[in-house]
């Protein structure tokens, strides 16, 4: 992704991939939070939450969907950041 600056040039940017993911059956919880793949939990901060460049994306895009099949009372899903 390529974005302009005020004196026209490029600045090349890159696109940036994070898990989210709830509890299916929490009624108290609707909404998706940021997930730590490296230590498999759900964070506040999105600081501590993973990041994935484009590149990743496919191999991403495989687990997540593992990640859904085993884990049946969560759902988790990839957003562009």
């Amino acid at each position: 992704m390529k974005r302009m600056t005020e004196d026209d040039t490029e600045i090349q940017t890159m696109d940036v991939y994070m898990v989210y993911g709830k509890h299916k059956v929490n009624e108290a919880s609707n909404r998706f939070h940021p997930f730590d793949m490296q230590n498999n939990k759900f964070v506040i901060n999105l600081l501590y939450a993973s990041m994935f460049t484009e590149e990743e994306l496919p191999e991403l895009n495989k687990e997540i969907k593992a990640m859904n099949q085993l884990n049946e009372d969560y759902i988790f899903e990839v957003r562009k950041k």
